[in-house]
């Protein structure tokens, strides 16, 4: 149709992608471009063919897509892509009679693995759960990852509890053999939290109730526990800490954990990432990702990121008067809510008076899906920002979304690198080509580049082989108060 298209003069030139099948047996994308050429004396039609082979290209783009939806370490399906499935689960139910469930699976003793045998131990007992969870399952069933330690299993077409409660059983008979990893057999159990759809109930209402009576199963250190309807226990990661937060700062129980930054060149600790933790009285020191989604969509996000940035910003003053740290800086993580105020910059300013550091100390993150929320409003705040001096970063980039046209209308400084390509470079190509494309897209718009997620001295290497400007991740030191940053920077160290 192209063709014809040039032949009768509707068109100069035509460019399509083609997937053709190579001599050798092997399918190759390409790109082909065609152009009508015109010669002097020659009365038949000429014309000028470009054919690019793009394959590695599509290959990249591939992995990307896959990558938004699964996880990284375990390929299982991730938070997002389960929710999918839940709710188009959920919304067949009034076309059938039989119910959804699902198995909320929680590792018991998790986090002493990690301490004690470090993170490459935990990371492949955690790809072992995975495999074990998706064998002993039904076809059709989905075993995703939740986050952290935290497995979620949708079993959809179930006809009755009895069925659902097998699969627990076998779920938690699976987990018994013990692991092999490098340092040696782990042994670990599962506290498995199980619930059956109600009439009409949402997703989130579902999870809540798993997430519930895994607690329960917890409490009682049974193998699982069944939610007993709609009304059963409030789940300790969610709705408890709705009624809570609120009163967190009041309390006193928010904290401003410290994780460096390590610049490649130099080897040296050049800033620090600000992150939240809630000193719960109940449930213990709670990351972010348990609480913080409660906060966003209201004005308390507001309140609780100002009191961090002025926490970060005068412990920050209080280790630039010691010698030979006047150069450090910190980052602090901004939301979509807060990004969306117009009096952000006035903020800002504010609390950089205040702690008496110059705006240039300071950069603050958002996320790709913060910034393309409402890229109007986010390029004149941003825009207020860089008048301060104050440097912007896009945080876990290339997580979610593909569209880059922002990165030319935002004004921003640096682009950070999502862990899930750090963890794979020097093993797996399609980490190596992405972080390697990501880092030629920063240097084309003069961005610098942080690798996060650092967690051994090959995946350090390779950071410094594609060249990433700064390095962040638990082989430097994980988040920690400010305390033990203080002691840290004592040491003078070098990586």
């Amino acid at each position: 149709r192209g063709i014809r298209r040039l032949l009768s003069g509707e068109l100069c030139s035509h460019q399509a992608e083609r997937r053709l099948l190579h001599e050798d047996g092997h399918w190759v994308w390409v790109v082909m471009s065609v152009t009508m050429a015109t010669t002097g004396g020659v009365d038949s039609p000429h014309f000028v063919a470009f054919v690019q082979d793009i394959s590695e290209l599509k290959r990249i783009q591939a992995d990307l897509s896959r990558q938004t939806l699964h996880d990284s370490l375990t390929d299982l399906p991730n938070r997002n892509l389960f929710l999918d499935r839940l709710n188009l689960a959920l919304s067949r139910l009034g076309r059938r009679s039989s119910l959804v469930a699902i198995l909320f699976v929680d590792l018991d003793g998790f986090k002493g693995v990690n301490d004690t045998l470090g993170h490459q131990a935990g990371d492949e007992l955690l790809k072992g759960v995975a495999r074990r969870l998706q064998a002993h399952l039904r076809p059709g069933d989905t075993a995703a990852r939740f986050g952290g330690d935290e497995f979620i299993v949708l079993c959809d077409d179930i006809d009755d509890q009895k069925t659902v409660c097998e699969i627990a059983e076998r779920i938690s008979a699976a987990l018994v053999t013990p692991f092999a990893v490098v340092q040696g057999d782990v042994r670990i159990t599962a506290s498995i939290g199980v619930a059956l759809s109600g009439t009409q109930e949402r997703a989130l209402d579902l999870i809540r109730r798993a997430d519930s009576a895994m607690y329960l199963a917890k409490q009682r250190s049974s193998r699982y526990e069944v939610a007993d309807g709609a009304a059963s226990l409030p789940s300790p990661h969610l709705a408890t800490t709705d009624h809570a937060l609120d009163k967190a700062l009041e309390r006193g129980e928010l904290r401003v954990f410290f994780q460096p930054e390590i610049c490649l060149k130099t080897g040296q600790i050049e800033g620090f990432e600000a992150l939240l933790r809630w000193e719960h009285p109940e449930l213990g020191l709670l990351a972010p990702d348990k609480f913080i989604a409660l906060a966003e969509p209201t004005p308390l996000i507001g309140t609780i990121g100002t009191w961090v940035l002025e926490k970060a910003c005068r412990q920050l003053r209080k280790w630039q008067t010691t010698p030979g740290s006047h150069h450090l800086t910190v980052a602090v993580n901004v939301s979509a809510w807060q990004l969306a105020q117009p009096d952000l910059s006035h903020i800002v300013s504010r609390v950089l008076t205040g702690a008496g550091i110059e705006g240039s100390c300071l950069s603050l993150e958002i996320t790709e899906s913060a910034a393309l929320e409402d890229t109007g409003s986010a390029s004149i705040a941003l825009h207020a920002l860089k008048s301060l001096g104050v440097g912007v970063i896009i945080d876990d980039f290339g997580k979610g979304y593909s569209s880059l046209s922002y990165l030319k209308a935002l004004p921003i400084d640096a682009l950070k690198m999502d862990r899930s390509y750090v963890s794979g470079v020097g093993q797996n190509p399609a980490d190596n080509a992405i972080a390697r494309a990501i880092v030629h897209l920063a240097r084309a718009l003069g961005l610098r580049v942080v690798a996060e997620g650092v967690e051994s001295s090959s995946q350090l290497a390779e950071c410094r082989l594609l060249g990433c400007d700064l390095a962040q991740g638990f082989y430097f030191a994980p988040p920690q108060t400010a305390q033990a940053t203080s002691e840290m920077l004592s040491r003078d160290l070098r990586w």
